[in-house]
């Protein structure tokens, strides 16, 4: 299987890449997902959101049921838009009378979006890496059969954990990943 990038590459890069990616592809999603995790509630107010995306430097927050079943998500960016009416914030805005401090007093079930994208455990990091890039993700939710959130599986640890098992069993060239980016 190879893995769309959304840059341009060699075939000799975009083998490469494959290769880093083949060894784990179809390890399962459960062993690579992250069960630590923050989450919210639908009557979670605002402020206490913001508080949770600054102190934790979070930037997507779950929205879970007393049970812990998955209702939405709540992005840093939603936040943003809110606070400052609009999607193209002005430098005065930050400081004038754009920003609206009753929003403090609204819920997260007020704000909320439904994810589109979930992961079950028993999936392959291969389906895990593709509904990524195909969906443009940072991060995906992984639920149970009962829709309940039981871990967090993101690009940045699939990254790591990819590049860091290749790094132990060979020398990544670097210059090749560099021209990766570079490519036109």
């Amino acid at each position: 299987m190879r893995f769309p990038l959304l840059v341009s590459m060699t075939d000799a890069q975009s083998d490469w890449v494959d290769a880093l990616f083949a060894p784990v592809k179809e390890e399962k999603v459960a062993d690579w997902m992250k069960t630590n995790f923050v989450t919210v509630h639908p009557g979670t107010k605002i402020g206490e959101i913001v508080s949770l995306f600054v102190e934790r430097k979070l930037n997507i927050l779950p929205v879970t049921d007393k049970k812990g079943r998955l209702l939405g998500k709540i992005r840093e960016s939603d936040v943003m838009k809110l606070f400052f009416h609009t999607r193209d914030i002005k430098h005065d805005d930050v400081f004038g009378t754009g920003f609206d401090f009753g929003y403090f007093a609204k819920s997260a079930e007020e704000l909320m979006r439904r994810y589109h994208v979930t992961l079950s455990p028993d999936e392959t990091v291969g389906d895990a890496a593709r509904k990524i890039v195909e969906h443009e993700l940072t991060s995906v939710p992984v639920v149970d059969k009962d829709n309940k959130l039981i871990g967090i599986f993101s690009a940045k640890d699939l990254l790591f954990g990819v590049t860091r098992r290749k790094r132990l069993g060979v020398v990544i060239g670097s210059e090749l990943l560099g021209d990766v980016y570079h490519s036109k």
